[in-house]
C-alpha cells in the first residue's frame, strides 16, 4: 500500500507546480520545499522543521506551511495526520489554489488505505473549485487524481472522462504517460478494444522514451488480457514472453506478478501445464500480501485447474478454496467500493435537492413579505406555495427511499439469472442452518455446475453463455420448492438450499432441475448445441450444519458426477 501511495504522489507531484511566493527568505524557503517535496525528503522536512520555529508574516505563508507539512505526513504514509492537518486548509479565507491541492492530497490520503466513500466525498469538493484554478498543471493534478480514483473504485467510465479531458487539452511528458495509461486502463475495464485505437502503440512509445517502463509493463498487461479474453492465446503470449524481462528489470512486484499470472493463464489455456503451474506458483511467491489481488485470483485458479486435470484432486481442493476465497474478498472489496460510489452520489443528489428546497423556502419567505404589504386575497398564493414545497420534500423523500431500496435489491441478486448472489446466499444459509441446527431439522444442499461452459463461451461468445446461464435457471426454477434458497456462486456454478427437506426428496429436485435444462431448445441463440449440469446433492444428516462442509461434500460428488460422463445426478452417501 506504501508503495502504490508512493506511486501516486510522485505522479502528482509532476502536475502541481508552486505559486509565485515573493522574494523574502520564509518565500524563498518555502519555494524550495515545494520544488523538491517529493524527490529530496531530507531536505525537505529540515526546511519545513526550520519554518515551524519562525516568524511566518503573511496568513498565505503559513497556510502553504501547512499545506507542505500535510503533503509531506500523507506522502511518508502517515495518512490520519496528514487529512487532519490538510482539512484545517479547508476554509474559504484560505487561497483557492491551496485549498485545491490540499484536497487533491486528502483524496490520495483516504483512497490508498481504501476509505473510498470519504475519498470521493473528498474528490467531489476538490473539483468544484477546479474551474477556478488558473494554472493548468495544478488543475490538471486534480483531473489525474480523479482519474485513478474513479478506475480505482471501478467506476471507469469517469476514469476515462478525466484522462479523456487531460489528452485532449494536449498534455506533455510524463502527465500524457499517466494520462494515456489511465485512458487505457479505463478502456479495458470497460470491454472497448485496445486495438482500434492507435493510442496504446503511442503512448507505450512515449512511456519508454521516459523511461517509465513501470506504467509500460501495465498497459501490455491490458493487451494480453485482451488477447485472452478474445481467445488468441498464441498472441497473447507472445507478447508476454517478449517483455518479460523489461517487466521483471523494473523490480515493481506487482506489475511482475501480473506478468506471472498472465502467462499462467496463457500457458493453461495452450495445455503447457508445466510452465502454468512454475508461473503460477511465482505469482504467488512473489508478493504473499496481495492474496485477493487479481494476479493472486487468477494463480490460484491456474493450479486448481492443472491439478484438477492431473487427478491431484486433494491440491486441487486446496487451490480452489483459495481462489473461491480470493475471488469473494475481491468480489466484497468491488461491491464496498460500487456502494461507496452509489452512496456519494445519493449524498451529492440529497445535498443538491436540500439546496435547491432551501432556495425555494427563501424564495417563499420572501413572497411572504411582499405579499404581507399586499391585500389578503394574495395569501392564498404563500399556501399554495408553501404545499408545493412541502410536496417536493415529499417526493424527494420518497425518491431516495425507492433508490435505496433498489440499492439493497441490487446487491442481494445476481443481475444475469435473477437468483440471490453469492454473499447474500451464503448469509440466508446460514441463518437456515442456525435455525434447523437449533431446533433439530434436516437441510439438504444442491451444488450444480453447467456442463462445458467454457467450450460454449469460446465457440459462441459470452453473450451465448450469458444466455445459456439464464435459460438454464429459468428452466430449473419450477423444480424447487418456493421455499428454497438459488443463488450464483460464481462463473457458472450455482447452489440450492433446501430447509426441512429430506435426501431423497433433494434428489429428487435435482434431478427434474438436470432434465429440464437437459431439454432447453438452444435455437433462439442463434445457435444449436446441447446443454446439461453436472449435480451434487448432500444434507445435514451426512454433511452437518456447517455451510463449507455441505458445499465441500456437494463440491466433491459433484466433480464424480463430471467425471463420471457428466450431465447426472449423484448424491454424498457418506461424509468425504
Amino acid at each position: 500500500m506504501k508503495k502504490y501511495s508512493l506511486f501516486i504522489l510522485v505522479l502528482l507531484s509532476l502536475s502541481l507546480s508552486s505559486s509565485l511566493l515573493g522574494s523574502d527568505s520564509v518565500s524563498k524557503q518555502l519555494k524550495r520545499a515545494d520544488s523538491i517535496r517529493s524527490s529530496d525528503t531530507k531536505e525537505f522536512w529540515i526546511i519545513i522543521n526550520e519554518l515551524k520555529n519562525k516568524e511566518l508574516g503573511s496568513k498565505y505563508n503559513k497556510d502553504f506551511l501547512l499545506y507542505l507539512e500535510g503533503y509531506g505526513l500523507g506522502f511518508s504514509g502517515h495518512f490520519d495526520k496528514a487529512i487532519k492537518i490538510l482539512e484545517g486548509l479547508n476554509d474559504e479565507s484560505v487561497d483557492k489554489t491551496l485549498r485545491y491541492r490540499a484536497g487533491i492530497s486528502i483524496v490520495n490520503s483516504l483512497i490508498v488505505p481504501k476509505k473510498y466513500t470519504e475519498a470521493l466525498e473528498a474528490l467531489e469538493n476538490t473539483l468544484v473549485l477546479s474551474e477556478e484554478i488558473d494554472d493548468t498543471d495544478i488543475r490538471n493534478g486534480g483531473y489525474i487524481m480523479a482519474a485513478i480514483t474513479y478506475n480505482q473504485v471501478g467506476q471507469y467510465e469517469l476514469g476515462l472522462y478525466f484522462s479523456d479531458k487531460l489528452l485532449s487539452e494536449g498534455v506533455v511528458g510524463r502527465e500524457k504517460c499517466f494520462s494515456g495509461q489511465l485512458k487505457l486502463e479505463a478502456l479495458h475495464k470497460l470491454k472497448k478494444s485496445l486495438d482500434d485505437t492507435p493510442l496504446a502503440d503511442e503512448i507505450i512509445k512515449h512511456c519508454i522514451d521516459l523511461n517509465e517502463f513501470v506504467v509500460v509493463g501495465f498497459i501490455r498487461t491490458y493487451l494480453a488480457k485482451q488477447l485472452l479474453e478474445n481467445g488468441q492465446y498464441d498472441q497473447s503470449k507472445l507478447l508476454l514472453e517478449q517483455t518479460l524481462e523489461l517487466a521483471k528489470n523494473s523490480r515493481y512486484p506487482r506489475l511482475i506478478s501480473e506478468y506471472y499470472s498472465l502467462l499462467a493463464v496463457t500457458y493453461w489455456n495452450l495445455n503447457e501445464l508445466d510452465l502454468a503451474r512454475q508461473f503460477a506458483s511465482q505469482a504467488l511467491a512473489l508478493d504473499q500480501t496481495s492474496r485477493y489481488a487479481d494476479p493472486a485470483i487468477q494463480a490460484n485458479r491456474v493450479l486448481y485447474q492443472v491439478n484438477k486435470s492431473e487427478g491431484n484432486y486433494s491440491e486441487a481442493l486446496e487451490f480452489h478454496e483459495e481462489f473461491l476465497s480470493a475471488h469473494k474478498a475481491s468480489m466484497d472489496d468491488l461491491a464496498t467500493k460500487q456502494l461507496a460510489f452509489q452512496v456519494v452520489k445519493q449524498q451529492t443528489l440529497e445535498k443538491n435537492k436540500q439546496i435547491q428546497l432551501l432556495n425555494k423556502q427563501n424564495e417563499v419567505l420572501k413572497l411572504e413579505q411582499d405579499l404581507a404589504k399586499k391585500e389578503a386575497a394574495n395569501n392564498r398564493l404563500i399556501v399554495l406555495l408553501l404545499v408545493f414545497i412541502l410536496a417536493s420534500g415529499a417526493f424527494w423523500s420518497y425518491r431516495v427511499k425507492r433508490n435505496q431500496v433498489k440499492l439493497k435489491h441490487q446487491s442481494e441478486t445476481d443481475l444475469l439469472t435473477g437468483v440471490c448472489s453469492r454473499h447474500h446466499f451464503y448469509s440466508l444459509s446460514r441463518q437456515n442452518l442456525e435455525y434447523a441446527s437449533n431446533n433439530n431439522q434436516e437441510v439438504s444442499f444442491i451444488l450444480f455446475d453447467m456442463d462445458n461452459f467454457k467450450s460454449v463461451n469460446d465457440s459462441y461468445g459470452h453473450l451465448v453463455g450469458d444466455w445459456v446461464l439464464k435459460k438454464a435457471i429459468e428452466a430449473s426454477r419450477p423444480c424447487w420448492r418456493q421455499n428454497d434458497i438459488a443463488g450464483r456462486l460464481g462463473g457458472e456454478e450455482f447452489a440450492i438450499m433446501l430447509p426441512a427437506c429430506s435426501l431423497n426428496k433433494a434428489t429428487e429436485i435435482a434431478e427434474n432441475c438436470r432434465k429440464a435444462i437437459q431439454s432447453i431448445d438452444t435455437t433462439e441463440s442463434g445457435h444449436k448445441f446441447s446443454i446439461s449440469a453436472s449435480f451434487g446433492i448432500t444434507n445435514s444428516k451426512v454433511s452437518g450444519y456447517q455451510l463449507r462442509d455441505l458445499i465441500a461434500d456437494a463440491d466433491r460428488i459433484m466433480y464424480q458426477a463430471k467425471a463420471a460422463g457428466k450431465n447426472q445426478t449423484l448424491k454424498v452417501t457418506q461424509k468425504g
